[in-house]
């Protein structure tokens, strides 16, 4: 993936993509170079670094780089592009020659962020409550050993978070309305007054926007063809349902492989949960009562057929 980027050039600003197999799981981020490059350039086409999330532990991504300290003499845990310290020093992020180490997120990240922050904070402190991280710190854990082992179930209730139960609780206040709505939209660019235009809302781990989610499982004692397996929703976490889809099967049913975001059609599953959503919006805390014993039907029976269903294949 590193090679690629650096010869053929990574068109977006940046992204964390996070790889995993049945043994391991690393978190890759990589930036693009910018509009002008081009492969004959002679320069890299992405600056890019992997490190591998320990055993036992959870990472978290929100939108901003987390990657620190690297040690590249170290490569069963960190990986990087051939200008990783070069391009820092080339642009004057970084000087070799200074008292202060080379921190990755430092060098090529945003200084602030507190639209992004939160999430980070509330998925590691939802993880290991116990170790009560202050929700304002400017950087967290690069990973963090849970409290307890976490299931598909408690990832999938992560990613329906709406920082419930703290003083950021989007379904209260004054903006949740009368039905605790957690669902904030964006300000009109022509809002008066225009300072309203600097702020933003707390940005929850589920969000309406969303086009689709999922969990993986990488189980390595398990054959291939059903130890992987990817729990799938469509649309916003809060409001589907995640259906399993195992890395062996070859076509999906209709509803999910088929259909247009553009052309209105509850017959395909992306429209079926964004109508939902949707609707959720008018009287959303009786409405999402509903719409969760939906989701306990329907997903708690996939999890109880899943181990005959794997004994059988």
């Amino acid at each position: 993936m590193g090679a690629l980027g650096e010869k053929y050039g990574y068109g977006d600003g940046g992204e964390c993509l996070t790889v995993t197999d049945p043994n391991e799981a690393w978190f890759f981020e990589i930036l693009g170079p910018g509009p002008l490059w081009t492969p004959d350039s002679g320069k890299p086409g992405a600056v890019w670094v992997a490190q591998r999330i320990p055993d036992d532990e959870v990472g978290v991504s929100a939108n901003r780089s987390r990657i620190g300290e690297i040690d590249l003499d170290d490569t069963d845990h960190f990986m990087a592009s051939s200008n990783v310290y070069s391009l820092g020093e080339e642009m004057g992020f970084y000087d070799p020659n200074g008292d202060k180490p080379f921190v990755f997120w430092e060098v090529y990240g945003p200084k602030t962020d507190f639209y992004n922050r939160r999430r980070e904070w509330r998925v590691l402190s939802l993880a290991a409550p116990s170790l009560n991280l202050p929700m304002d710190q400017q950087r967290y854990p690069f990973t963090v050993k849970p409290d307890k082992k976490l299931s598909v179930q408690d990832l999938i209730a992560i990613k329906r978070d709406h920082y419930e139960g703290t003083e950021l609780d989007l379904t209260k206040g004054l903006a949740a309305g009368p039905f605790g709505n957690p669902n904030r939209y964006p300000t009109p660019k022509d809002t008066k007054p225009e300072a309203r235009n600097t702020l933003r809302w707390e940005r929850a781990i589920s969000m309406f926007r969303c086009s689709y989610s999922f969990v993986s499982q990488a189980r390595s004692w398990l054959p291939d063809p059903i130890g992987g397996v990817l729990w799938f929703g469509e649309d916003s976490p809060q409001s589907t349902c995640y259906v399993p889809i195992y890395c062996q099967v070859t076509e999906v049913p209709e509803s999910y492989s088929s259909g247009s975001r553009l052309v209105f059609d509850k017959d395909y599953a992306w429209w079926a949960f964004n109508f939902v959503s949707n609707w959720a919006d008018l009287k959303y805390s009786y409405m999402i009562e509903d719409i969760k014993e939906v989701q306990e039907e329907i997903e708690g029976g996939f999890f109880a057929m899943q181990s005959a269903v794997e004994m059988a294949a």
